[in-house]
């Protein structure tokens, strides 16, 4: 994935790894700086009674932590994210667009849709069917494993402060500490925060962006020093599942550099883009933030001709940027 200069345009950056070596992590020294998102670059809003309409998530990397030495490899990281995402519903039934279910940055599961947020008194919890759903229920969101814990306070409607996103399986713990204000009255019915589209060489499909989230980490393993740049979104139609382009680079020569990007329609998956530079693919993406943030990507079989075009636009007015 080469990320292609754009005049006037703020593209995302490439993160250049320092510190690297030949020796066996053994903690977070020696990982590159990842990039740092601000809260306060949104303008929470300034009353509300319920917690309906844009919210935008913040972690930053001091609170996030990661560890993994029991599990067959080693890899220490920290990582930091930017996550914009609606809320609908009422007291009892509120629904939040996920595009981020663990709040982890990398995992073989499902993103996408609308699952539950539960709010008792002061404390708010993510995905928390897992509490609620019958025994025989087939859930396959991560989240709603033993594993998983997704909580934290409501502060008012419009903040929720502390919001834990942990995963221990007595191996590996993962811990990251969003920060969330609410930037957008509740939304007309599915107008969402932004567009999408994807084309193939024969269709053009288009949906309507209900939650969007940008990666950034930097990792130690036994495989080298890397660093990650992921987004994720998800769409109001409920007919897809989410989107997802990542790429892992690094100059270690122990570690293989890689691209990934993927959208499958959920129901029928008649329309699929799935491509990954181990296959040869080649992938490029810019992501700008002008007067809207907007990634691009193309896939390429060949290095010329392009297969496969997408681009999620998110307007930065619904998202309360300054």
């Amino acid at each position: 994935m080469r990320y292609k200069l754009l005049p006037f345009l703020a593209i995302f950056p490439a993160l250049m790894l320092a510190g690297c070596n030949d020796d066996d992590p053994v903690n977070h020294s020696g990982i590159a700086n990842v990039l740092q998102f601000d809260i306060d670059d949104h303008d929470e809003v300034s009353s509300s009674t319920d917690l309906n309409g844009v919210w935008v998530a913040v972690l930053d990397s001091d609170d996030s932590s990661f560890a993994r030495d029991d599990a067959g490899d080693v890899k220490y990281g920290e990582q930091s994210a930017k996550i914009y995402f609606v809320v609908k519903g009422g007291e009892e039934n509120y629904k939040y667009a996920n595009c981020f279910d663990t709040g982890t940055m990398d995992g073989d599961y499902d993103r996408g849709g609308y699952d539950s947020l539960t709010v008792t008194g002061s404390t708010v919890v993510f995905d928390a069917d897992k509490a609620n759903a019958d025994e025989d229920e087939d859930d396959d969101l991560l989240s709603e494993e033993d594993d998983y814990s997704n909580g934290g306070t409501l502060t008012s409607f419009s903040q929720m402060t502390d919001v834990v996103f942990t995963f221990n399986d007595g191996d590996t713990v993962e811990s990251n500490t969003f920060q969330m204000i609410k930037v957008n009255p509740e939304l007309e019915d599915d107008t969402g925060i932004g567009a999408a589209s994807f084309e193939d060489s024969t269709e053009k499909k288009e949906a309507i962006v209900a939650c969007f989230a940008q990666w950034s980490g930097s990792y130690s393993s036994t495989d080298g020093y890397f660093t990650v740049n992921r987004f994720d979104a998800s769409f109001e139609d409920g007919n897809t599942k989410a989107f997802s382009a990542a790429e892992y680079f690094s100059d270690d020569d122990d570690f293989t550099e890689y691209q990934t990007v993927s959208y499958v329609e959920a129901d029928t998956g008649a329309f699929t883009i799935t491509a990954s530079s181990k296959s040869d693919d080649v992938i490029d993406f810019t992501f700008s933030q002008l007067f809207d943030s907007r990634l691009t990507f193309t896939v390429s079989s060949d290095g010329y001709n392009v297969t496969d075009f997408g681009q999620i636009t998110i307007d930065q007015d619904l998202v309360g940027l300054d």
